[in-house]
């Protein structure tokens, strides 16, 4: 009321009066602010506004309020992360709210210490469960454990050597699913030669050459996939001929090839041995 007899700001007691009201409505404020009272705090920054409208009192309450609110939501979420971080199992979806949380704080206050040490101990946990993950055979889960954070932190060494070994147990899963599938679609091939042979070959229909076996000499029993194959044997007289065989799922398959007798005794003779 003292300020509205006074005719204008360009009046001396006005300044004085403004000074002296600021300040005393100033106090309460400092104290709600010590308090960390936000709702307090906003109440006196609103009496002061009505006080004194547009002054720099009414502006510098204003941005007190607006740190104090923004330095309680900061303490909220960091308490909020440590609250994560105190559970006995994080999962997929611990490590994304705890990450969200920390973008948030970073977007708040950028050079917070604070946030490097929680996200280290994120890390830790992460780096945790995902191992106990990857023993059980949980591949996705363990991925999806240590991605978000690695997006984060590529320097992470504990987390990328457990991607690295993800990658690999995922590869042997993969070469093991193919060979259960080979073995589902296989069957066996009999060869037999007359007297008898040296398996020379094996190749499919599509031209590749089947590894074979250590043992070549016939009668021999492979475990091949369903298919159309060429096998080359070789008989002891160094004759080698071919003879076409097909292989189908669950079944056995016969390729039989005939060779000349062979005379021993001259093949003994050859060799130095009579």
């Amino acid at each position: 009321a003292a300020l509205l007899e006074i005719s204008g700001a360009a009046d001396q007691r006005y300044a004085q009066l403004l000074d002296r009201t600021g300040a005393l409505l100033s106090k309460p404020l400092v104290a709600a602010i010590e308090a960390r009272d936000l709702d307090r705090a906003r109440q006196v920054q609103s009496r002061i506004e009505m006080a004194l409208p547009g002054s720099r009192y009414a502006q510098s309450a204003q941005q007190q309020v607006n740190q104090l609110q923004a330095q309680l939501a900061l303490a909220q979420t960091l308490q909020s992360v440590e609250q994560l971080l105190r559970r006995s199992s994080l999962g997929a979806d611990g490590i994304n709210e705890a990450i969200v949380a920390l973008e948030s704080i970073e977007q708040a206050n950028a050079g917070d210490s604070r946030i490097r040490t929680l996200e280290d101990q994120l890390i830790e946990r992460a780096a945790t469960e995902a191992t106990r993950a990857r023993g059980s055979g949980d591949l996705m889960l363990a991925r999806a454990l240590i991605e978000p954070l690695l997006a984060r932190r590529a320097d992470a060494s504990s987390l990328r050597g457990i991607a690295d070994q993800i990658d690999r147990d995922e590869q042997a899963l993969a070469a093991q699913r193919r060979a259960e599938e080979e073995a589902r679609r296989a069957g066996r091939l009999a060869l037999d030669a007359s007297p008898w042979a040296e398996l020379v070959s094996l190749t499919g229909s599509d031209g590749q050459r089947v590894d074979l076996p250590r043992e070549r000499s016939t009668p021999l029993l492979l475990t091949l996939p369903e298919g159309r194959y060429t096998v080359a044997m070789r008989s002891p007289a160094g004759e080698t001929r071919e003879v076409a065989a097909e292989v189908k799922r669950g079944e056995l398959a016969v390729a039989e090839l005939k060779f000349a007798q062979v005379d021993v005794d001259r093949l003994l003779r050859e060799a130095g041995y009579r």
